[in-house]
Order: C-alpha cells, then structure tokens, then sequence
C-alpha cells in the first residue's frame, strides 16, 4: 500500500512539471517568435525588390527618352583664305584648297527631287571667307546640256546655283520648313542661254530693289567633259544688309545659316527637271522633318 501511495505522489508530481515547463514555450512560440519574424519578412522583403525595378525602370526610361531626342546639328567649317581665288569658272585646289563637300540624295542633310523621274545628280563644293567676301564654289556633272530661261526672275527654272543664307544662324525663324525670310539673301546664278549673260538674282530683293547685289563676284562654265561650275563672291556686307550688328561680328566663329541647290534642266524642255540640295528651305517640295539651314562656321584654318 506504501508503495503504491508513494507510486501516485511521484506521478502525479511528473504531470504537474510537465504541465508547467510547457505552456510558456507554447505561448512564445505563437505571439511573439513566428509572428515577428513573418512580420519583418512580409513587410521589408518585397517592398525593397518593389522599389529596385521601379528606379530601375525610371532610369531605362530616362535613357530611352535621352537617346530619343534629337542631336544637336552638325556644323560645317568654313576655312578662310588669305589670297582670294580668281572668279573665272575654272576651280583648282591651289586656289580653293581641298573640297568641302561632295554630295549626293544619299549624303547626310542632302535631299534629290526627280522632277521628271529621271535625271539623278551629285556635285562637289566649296565654301570660303575672307574679311570681305564668302567664296562658294561648286561643280556638278551635265547630265543633258545646259539650259536658263532669259527671265532673270525664273533662272530657278534651269541649270543655275541657288544659295540662301541667314546671317543670325541656322534655323532662326524656328520653322525648319520656312528658315529664310525675305530679309535675307535667297540668290540665282545662271548663265541665260539665249544672251550668254552671267545673271545674278536676289530673289528676295533683300539688298538693292532690282534684285541684284552689290559687287558680287559669279562665273559658269560648262568644260568639254560636260562638267558644270559655278564661282561666286557674295559679300558679307550684301548678306548682313538687313542685319548691320551682325556684320561687325564677322570673323573666327561667326555661324552663318546655309543652304545650297543646284538645279537643272534640259535644252529640250526649257524647265527644270530635278535639283539636288544641301539643307532644305528653297525649293517645294517641303517637309516637317527636314532638316532647314545649315551651320556654317567660319574658321580660322587655312584652306591653302
């Protein structure tokens, strides 16, 4: 019976140790260990891979949008000349230095209208300043025989030179399609068919009424292996007449806003057919996304 008494105290002491040492840890591990731990992990985790991918994907964006944006115009240097060439038809790189450009429909800035859906040109060309003058150059092939109409007005209707430039820059006017106004030169060089005339005409009347300019330099001459050229000497006085401020800033850095044509047409048909351009702004058709004037930049290299 001793036994058995004293076998029952010892179990029922066991049970009520038991009881003790477990509930507490029963009690930690539900309100306080798991639920902090899930607690930090749901919160923190996720929302810091939220944010990476989102200042991930501003950063794409912003350089997606920064690549976007349209480059800044290309300028072209205009190198200066301390001995001016002889305005007689005939380009030599003694005289001129090296090309400053050779361009075609596929050159950069370039732009071909096939008038007739045949006639396809290219041409080389160059541009220099003295303190005085701005000497442009160019030679283009004959494709089927020189011909300008006898109105001076219309020598744009024929194998001539057409030249417009903006003495503040290029694409001042802020329209790419219309980037020259009737306060700057917009000027023909043709050789009339009918009279052999050298003709120069202003087409804006920006200088003098009658069109013309004032002491400008121009010859054509088409050589035996059918090669068109045109010598001209615009004076910077003539291309800053509307702009006087302008012209005492002539000199190393001084931008100009260029464009250059040359157009053609055949005997036979008495019109043009096609023109090749250097910048956009003279001739039709025209387009939004054309490019406008040139920059032109006068340097202080030396061309010879």
């Amino acid at each position: 019976m001793k036994k058995f008494l004293s076998l029952a105290i010892a179990i029922i002491m066991i049970l009520a140790c038991l009881t003790a040492c477990g509930k507490p840890a029963t009690d930690n591990s539900e309100a306080s260990a798991p639920e902090s731990s899930v607690s930090e992990s749901s919160a923190s985790v996720p929302e810091s891979s939220a944010s990476v991918p989102e200042s991930s994907s501003k950063e794409s964006s912003a350089s997606e949008a920064s690549a976007k944006e349209p480059e800044e115009e290309p300028s072209y240097e205009a190198m200066k000349i301390t001995t001016a060439p002889t305005i007689d038809g005939v380009i030599t790189e003694e005289e001129w230095g090296a090309p400053f450009l050779s361009f075609d429909q596929n050159t950069e800035r370039c732009y071909q209208d096939f008038h007739d859906g045949y006639v396809k040109l290219s041409a080389t060309l160059w541009i220099r300043w003295d303190e005085t003058y701005l000497y442009i150059g160019l030679t283009s092939p004959e494709p089927d025989g020189q011909y300008c109409s006898d109105i001076p007005g219309r020598s744009w209707d024929g194998d001539s030179l057409q030249i417009a430039i903006d003495p503040n820059g290029p694409n001042t006017t802020g329209d790419v399609m219309e980037p020259f106004t009737d306060r700057m030169i917009n000027v023909s060089f043709s050789l009339i068919t009918s009279t052999g005339e050298m003709c120069v005409y202003d087409h804006s009347a920006a200088v003098n009424a009658d069109h013309s300019l004032t002491d400008a330099k121009f010859v054509y001459s088409l050589s035996d292996d059918n090669i068109s050229t045109w010598e001209v000497a615009i004076k910077h006085s003539d291309i800053c007449a509307n702009y006087a401020d302008r012209l005492a800033e002539i000199g190393e850095g001084f931008v100009y806003g260029i464009s250059v044509v040359r157009l053609n047409a055949a005997p036979e048909d008495e019109a043009y057919n096609g023109w090749l351009s250097w910048g956009s702004g003279i001739c039709w058709p025209r387009f939004e996304d054309d490019p406008g004037s040139n920059k032109l930049v006068l340097s202080a290299t030396p061309a010879v």
